[in-house]
This record gives structure tokens, C-alpha cells and sequence, in this order.
């Protein structure tokens, strides 16, 4: 039985997570980032511990789901868009940063589908143009507002 207090030590990044069409204010690749600060968490949270990064999330297209300013955690060692069908995953796109979802396979194409419906769907079908950078673990928000906001 694993060790019930371990914990997992999880960067985050100075990247932020677009679910809507948003253009980044500034395009930071994953190479550049920087760490804000390092979250602990259960070691049972993270089912690949070396692999879990956190960022920020800003718009509202995945109300009431995940909410702005939240923070994800990612574990980029889920990549493989066949394990990610209907799940919550982040994508990297070289122009457009990274975009927030829930992903989901047809049979014509992959696409990105927000919570809140008032965004159309995305087509990430392109796998040159539209990385997966992870499949999105939990999340976690808080009430209060950041500073200056």
C-alpha cells in the first residue's frame, strides 16, 4: 500500500489556458516557462508524478465547469488522443497558445467542445498545427477575486 501521506511537488507555470477564442496575450511556449510557484499535492491525485504541470485559466468558456482564474492541473504524459475521448484536455497551438476543453473523437474529425455552450466547437483535427499538451487531472478556484482584479 502506497504511503498514504506522500505528496507531489507540481510546478506553476506562467502559462495560461484559453478554453474561448481569446487570443493570448502573450504566446509562451511550455520551453519557456517559467515557475510561479509549486503546489503540493496527494501523490494518488497525480498518476504520473514527474509528469504534472498547473497553469492558469482565463475566459469563460468552461462555466460553470472550471471557472476563470482557476488554476489546472495537466498530466502531459497523457497525450495519445485515443485515451482522451470526453475527457478535459489542454492543446498547444503555435499561433493560438493553449486551448481548454473537453475533447471529443467523431468519426470525420477531432474537435473541442466547451462547457459553456455559447462557444462553437473547435476543429483540432490537424494534429501538425494543434498539440496535445495533457489531459487536465482536477482543478481548483476560489471565491475571492485575485489582487487588482
Amino acid at each position: 500500500m502506497a504511503d498514504q501521506s506522500a505528496a507531489v511537488v507540481i510546478p506553476l507555470l506562467n502559462l495560461t489556458a484559453y478554453g474561448d477564442r481569446i487570443p493570448p496575450k502573450e504566446n509562451v511556449t511550455l520551453s519557456q516557462a517559467k515557475v510561479e510557484e509549486v503546489l503540493l499535492a496527494p501523490a494518488r491525485w497525480c498518476p504520473h508524478p514527474e509528469s504534472m504541470i498547473s497553469m492558469h485559466v482565463c475566459g469563460d468558456s468552461m462555466d460553470p465547469l472550471i471557472h476563470e482564474n482557476a488554476i489546472i492541473v495537466v498530466d502531459t504524459a497523457v497525450t495519445d488522443r485515443k485515451h482522451l475521448h470526453q475527457k478535459i484536455a489542454v492543446f498547444s497551438h503555435r499561433d493560438l497558445g493553449f486551448k481548454l476543453a473537453r475533447f471529443q473523437r467523431l468519426s470525420s474529425s477531432d474537435i473541442l467542445v466547451s462547457a459553456n455552450h455559447k462557444y462553437a466547437p473547435l476543429d483540432v483535427s490537424d494534429a501538425s498545427q494543434w498539440k496535445v499538451l495533457g489531459k487536465v487531472q482536477w482543478w481548483m478556484a476560489s471565491d475571492e477575486k485575485p489582487n487588482g482584479a
